[in-house]
């Protein structure tokens, strides 16, 4: 019988601590690749961006449709990804 009381005391408590306000969220870019799609955000720390030299080899699956007048999540995913690593400097991104 403690251990519900327990949990449900806890989630309360989750609930019920007020949010911190946030800063403000980093503007997120298009391009250079794919101009208007494919937006990221800049990223600071070079050790998180991959080796300029890497030999990459990806699949993207676009085989889900869209609602009509939508936009194709997977061609958007193929435009960030171009995108993060032309900003990135990475070979073949020219």
């Amino acid at each position: 019988m403690r251990i519900p009381l327990l949990v449900l005391s806890l989630g309360l408590a989750v609930v019920t601590v007020p949010a911190r306000p946030s800063a403000q969220a980093p503007a997120r870019h298009t391009g250079p690749m794919v101009e208007h799609f494919g937006a990221v955000f800049d990223v600071p720390d070079p050790g998180l961006l991959p080796p300029k030299d890497a030999d990459l080899k990806l699949r993207f699956d676009v085989n889900t449709s869209p609602e009509a007048g939508d936009l194709n999540a997977g061609f958007d995913t193929v435009a960030r990804f171009l995108n993060l690593h032309a900003r990135a400097g990475c070979r073949g991104s020219t």
